[in-house]
């Protein structure tokens, strides 16, 4: 049965996160974050970022942020965005885009993939990033994170 998110992922390690989180619902709509064991996947761990999702209010936290991402955030004033919201820190992606996405995420309770080209500080030419994004839930039905696989490539 095709899928249509999964047929459109491009780059190998996201088709590989994306199988990962598939077989972790376990025939839910959605799986927990208590679902997903790091030991699973250390290889994709640097490329990884877990984003809190407020309830009630929808703000949007920034639980964990692998190194390969802190890597790219080298010249910002704040590398590590761990434990800050995202409208209170600088992004690689635009902000507004962000926001969006996860809402997204949240009202759909679907997954989202995307390929963006972004120009970071001090830095040419541009990078493209490629995006996939996982909604979780502790309950089987309420959004409440996200986990981002983030990878670059050339343009």
């Amino acid at each position: 049965m095709s899928d249509p998110v999964r047929d459109t992922i491009r780059h190998p390690k996201l088709l590989d996160l994306y199988d990962y989180w598939a077989s972790k619902r376990r025939g839910r709509l959605l799986p927990a974050r208590a679902d997903l064991d790091p030991l699973d996947i250390p290889q994709l761990l640097p490329h990884l970022a877990l984003i809190d999702i407020e309830a009630g209010t929808g703000r949007t936290k920034f639980r964990l942020v692998g190194t390969a991402i802190v890597g790219w955030r080298h010249d910002l004033a704040h590398p590590d965005p761990t434990g800050r919201y995202i409208d209170e820190t600088e992004v690689l992606l635009d902000a507004n885009g962000i926001r969006w996405w996860l809402a997204e995420n949240v009202r759909t309770k679907a997954p989202s993939y995307r390929i963006e080209d972004v120009v970071l500080a001090r830095r040419a030419p541009s990078m493209r990033l490629y995006v996939l994004q996982l909604p979780l839930s502790a309950d089987g039905e309420t959004v409440n994170m996200v986990l981002c696989g983030i990878f670059s490539g050339n343009k």
